[in-house]
């Protein structure tokens, strides 16, 4: 069943992705047409298969999951599509190229840059490439039409780009100071970390399953006000799965200064580490660890005991792992347990507090709210869903989705999620989400940066006929992702502008799964089929890059 659900997420997404590239094509083409001497038959042909194709893609879509035809043709049309895209963007580029060059020298007239009687450098090699592709294209379409998911009907070309932007999103994110139902234990682990010890170095895990707020959990004990009197230096480290000795140091200093540091040797970092902690009492978050290497811990241990002698430092670490907890451990390891039922509806609660919740509202919520397990992400998520839903049919659809019968409660988060990408409101906003696999767990990924990310790759396109700009889309769309808490641990600059986020583990799962199937990894040899890949990603140890 789990095999199923991740194939259908890439399915999903494949299907609709088509159709958003073949809406574009069918744009571009008829723009091309007018200044394309030469090959207009040629894109004329292209842009009649391509409305074609736009037509089927909607019954195809609802296909795919059960005919492997469907799949394998689908598969076949984007790899057509994208090559489609490439082509027309060099034909438009080289067009544009040789009217500024001519209109430069001022020479001659524009030639015709498919003309076959006077082809000029590059013109034949691109009418050819078009050509390939209004052939590739009728392949396809007959194909579609052999096996009988065409729709024998004709089609007005219409505006292609036709996706309704909708308004900027207002919702307030739930920050950590809304956290629900965990100030119980939050008092208890700061009465602990304050009470008195003889121990140099404390250690107490704090341990749960994933999507059990674990990080949250800890900033909120890391920013409680008796905490903050009680120790002189409070130091948060992301650890995640690289445990790397140096590299912990290091953040650890840099958290202390609040800079980035230059020093490579470990000796000076620890050097500056002592005058830092000299005659301090410190508290350090290990955050998501995974390392379940005793001797791999010892030497981080060892490093910490030797910069400071102090009495009453402490360490948190949170993992869901109970031998990485083992391994650490000074104090017994603190276990995370799930919400209760009224809790999840609270946070759902709150992530709707823009609708009126009719009795009838309440009770289905309530009722989703108990399918939630227990594990806030599951419930902020489903919230972030629902707060765009007001009738009562579009709950009763969440309630009665078919995603809920899938067994075994340690996978149970990963459909969860995929209920909610699947009401992302259109295919470039799943693609944008999609892309953000590309960054490693844990990064913080700086808002301006991926929007410009999103741009380059052409996600951002608003329709024809619309002035609003690629920029304000892409901020739209961050918006919503945040809002739907796929984005989490948001900062922002001293104007409340957001700058960065995180994506959690799991959602990093979600954003892999929809994306596998054309995101190469190069972190270790090559494996499997890489002939659909778009998308490279390449992560280096500092040493050798396969």
């Amino acid at each position: 069943m789990a095999r199923e659900i991740v194939s259908s997420m890439t399915e999903g997404i494949v299907s609709s992705i088509t159709g958003e590239i073949v809406s574009k094509l069918i744009s571009y083409a008829t723009k091309l047409i007018s200044s394309a001497r030469g090959c207009e038959d040629e894109l004329r042909g292209i842009r009649q298969s391509l409305t074609m194709m736009r037509a089927v893609l909607a019954d195809a879509e609802k296909r795919q999951v059960k005919d492997e035809s469907v799949k394998l043709w689908l598969r076949m049309l984007e790899d057509v599509a994208y090559e489609a895209d490439d082509v027309l963007d060099e034909f438009a580029y080289e067009n544009l190229r040789q009217k500024i060059e001519v209109g430069n020298q001022r020479k001659r007239k524009v030639r015709d840059i498919c003309s076959t009687s006077n082809p000029g450098l590059f013109h034949l090699p691109m009418a050819d490439k078009i050509k390939a592709i209004q052939e590739s294209l009728v392949r396809v379409e007959d194909l579609a039409n052999k096996y009988g998911f065409a729709k024998l009907l004709l089609v007005e070309l219409v505006d292609t780009n036709n996706e309704i932007i909708p308004n900027r999103e207002t919702n307030s994110f739930l920050n950590h100071s809304e956290v629900i139902g965990r100030q119980n234990d939050v008092l208890e682990i700061v009465n602990l970390l304050t009470s008195t010890t003889n121990q140099q170095l404390s250690v107490l895990p704090i341990v749960g399953m994933a999507g059990l707020g674990k990080t949250t959990f800890a900033k909120l004990v890391y920013n409680h006000e008796l905490v903050k009197k009680h120790f002189d230096k409070t130091i948060w480290v992301c650890v995640s799965n690289d445990f790397n000795e140096k590299r912990i140091l290091k953040e650890i200093l840099e958290s202390l200064t609040n800079k980035s540091s230059q020093l490579q040797s470990e000796n000076a970092i620890l050097q500056n580490l002592q005058k830092e902690l000299q005659g301090k009492r410190y508290l350090l978050i290990l955050d998501d660890v995974w390392n379940e290497d005793h001797m791999i811990w010892d030497k981080l241990r060892g490093c910490l005991l030797g910069i400071n002698s102090n009495i009453g430092n402490n360490i948190i670490v949170t993992t869901r792992s109970d031998n990485v907890a083992r391994i650490m451990e000074t104090i017994p390891s603190y276990h995370l347990e799930k919400l209760r039922e009224d809790e999840c509806w609270s946070i759902i609660k709150k992530m709707v507090s823009s609708i009126p919740l009719t009795p009838d509202l309440e009770t289905i919520g309530y009722d989703i709210a108990k399918k939630c397990g227990g594990v806030p992400l599951a419930a902020k998520v489903l919230g972030g869903t629902m707060t765009r839903k007001n009738e009562k049919s579009e709950w009763l659809a969440i309630q009665s989705n078919e995603i809920w019968n899938f067994p075994g409660a340690s996978n149970k988060m990963l459909p969860i999620l995929k209920l909610s990408f699947d009401h992302l409101r259109s295919p470039s906003l799943k693609k944008c989400f999609a892309y953000c696999s590309i960054f490693p767990k844990d990064y913080e990924i700086k808002k301006e940066e991926l929007i410009q990310f999103w741009m380059a790759e052409g996600f951002l396109q608003p329709s024809q006929g619309s002035c609003v700009v690629m920029e304000d889309i892409g901020n739209m769309y961050f918006d919503i992702l945040l809002a739907n808490s796929l984005f989490q641990d948001e900062k922002k600059d001293e104007f409340d502008n957001i700058i960065n986020c995180k994506m959690h583990d799991l959602v990093h799962d979600l954003a892999l799964s929809v994306s596998k199937s054309e995101t190469l990894f190069l972190n270790k040899d090559l494996e499997g089929d890489i002939s659909h890949i778009r998308y490279l990603f390449i992560e280096s140890d500092g040493k050798i890059v396969p």
